[in-house]
């Protein structure tokens, strides 16, 4: 997996995630049960009478599932920190960090450190250019630019 692949990968994740936690949310919002009066007769109101039984398997899917998607989340950060440490220059692993790590959209980058957006953006890319050329153990780096705002 390329280093891009991860940083996107980390994204699609994040996203599925997130996703994966509203649907247990809702499962677990069917489980409501209000229990019938102690003195009355027990009658099913539903042909499914499994149907609790079957909320309680599909959250418990839903868990298994969210719980492998935030076991490769957090390798797969361990791997970006371990690329964000090779890297020179302070602006681009800050960037990364906050980008890719935190989550934050590059507007919100810009803002907070008074560039462009597509300045940020210009410094995320030659920070994963120049992680891919390592990662690829290219001899010559001097094409990729360790940018600095």
């Amino acid at each position: 997996m390329t280093v891009e692949e991860k940083f996107k990968r980390i994204d699609l994740l994040e996203a599925l995630i997130n996703a994966k936690l509203r649907q247990i949310s809702s499962l677990r919002d069917t489980l409501s049960i209000a229990a019938p009066p102690t003195d009355a007769e027990r009658v099913s109101h539903t042909r499914n009478v499994h149907s609790m039984t079957d909320r309680i398997d599909a959250i418990i899917d839903a868990e298994r599932e969210a719980d492998e998607m935030i076991d490769e989340l957090v390798n797969l950060k361990k791997d970006v920190y371990a690329l964000i440490n090779k890297l020179t220059n302070s602006k681009q692993a800050t960037y990364i960090t906050e980008r890719f790590i935190e989550g934050k959209k590059t507007v919100a980058i810009a803002k907070t450190h008074g560039y462009t957006q597509r300045r940020v953006e210009q410094v995320i890319k030659d920070g994963i250019d120049y992680l891919e050329a390592l990662e690829k153990s290219a001899p010559d780096f001097a094409g990729f630019r360790q940018t600095s705002p």
